[in-house]
């Protein structure tokens, strides 16, 4: 009688992070490990839950450098590490040791860990429109005509990173621009996520690295991968498949640049133990905004 209890430190600091959270963003932050997906509308609160998700494996006792989250430009991946320092510092002192990188950013250090080049180069459009110049000089004037540039580069990505082949009519061109690029020994920005995935791929000691190096892979905006990406960090997930997605199957916004939205439609289909929960509470709109959004997404047949 009379004895006090006395609460650590950091299970202090995590239940009051899950305290302020709703039931939904709460199931999704306290999963167990395994593949899982969270459905996250715009206003739902999608980064509070990654960020308590993080707050929750830092709890069970996993190694903050041990945990890696990917996300899709340098602003982004700013925004989350300062959310991270200010909202798990409590939680885990070394929490700012959490792997928060681009995409593009964790594909460029697989390239340099296996001595593959380096130099990447900003805008390829400049090559590009050189490469298309000296295939027309060699061309009979009955030939026909070349695609456009705006075509030739939508054909350049697709190649590279779904493996779509060229049209016959595009061939010459990308061809002569990849003899170039590999001349300069350097890459483009599509060449590098292809080039660590195949790289990850082929070289078993340098995919055992990689995959030894995390235990957790997280990933943000998930409806805006593309294909080489997927492959990316399901790579790294593996074989443990702690990979926790997070993202919106009403939005693609960016299928010019290869997203597809089918990729969150099936992650069930290439994970069939994934877990599912919707954040369902939009926290941002004023109701009118929610009424007319929900009634044009419900008419979407996928």
């Amino acid at each position: 009688a009379g004895a006090t209890m006395t609460v650590a430190p950091a299970d202090s600091a995590i239940d009051q992070i899950l305290a302020a959270l709703d039931p939904e963003q709460r199931a999704a932050a306290m999963l167990g490990d395994g593949p899982a997906q969270i459905i996250a509308p715009a206003g739902s609160g999608k980064t509070t839950t990654l960020v308590a998700r993080l707050g929750v494996l830092l709890s069970r006792g996993v190694e903050p450098d041990r945990i890696c989250v990917v996300t899709f430009n340098r602003d982004a991946a700013r925004e989350l590490s300062l959310r991270i320092e200010a909202r798990l510092g409590r939680v885990a002192a070394d929490a700012a040791r959490i792997e928060v990188r681009t995409l593009h950013g964790l594909a460029r250090q697989v390239v340099i860990d296996a001595r593959g080049p380096t130099d990447v180069i900003a805008d390829r459009l400049p090559l590009l429109r050189a490469a298309r110049r000296s295939v027309l000089a060699g061309r009979d004037a009955a030939a026909p005509d070349l695609p456009e540039i705006d075509e030739l580069d939508a054909q350049l990505s697709a190649w590279k990173v779904e493996a779509r082949e060229p049209s016959a009519a595009a061939r010459a061109v990308i061809e002569t621009y990849a003899a170039r690029l590999a001349a300069r020994g350097a890459l483009d920005f599509d060449d590098l996520v292809a080039r660590a995935s195949e790289l990850l791929e082929s070289d078993a000691y340098l995919r055992l690295r990689w995959q030894g190096r995390f235990s957790h892979v997280c990933v943000d905006e998930f409806q805006d991968v593309d294909a080489a990406q997927l492959r990316l960090v399901r790579c790294l997930a593996a074989p443990e498949d702690n990979l926790y997605v997070v993202g919106d199957d009403d939005q693609t916004i960016y299928a010019w640049r290869l997203a597809d939205v089918r990729r969150i439609l099936d992650f069930a289909v290439l994970y069939p133990a994934a877990r599912r929960v919707q954040l369902a509470t939009n926290y941002r709109c004023p109701a009118y905004v929610v009424e007319a959004s929900s009634r044009l997404v419900a008419v979407n047949r996928e």
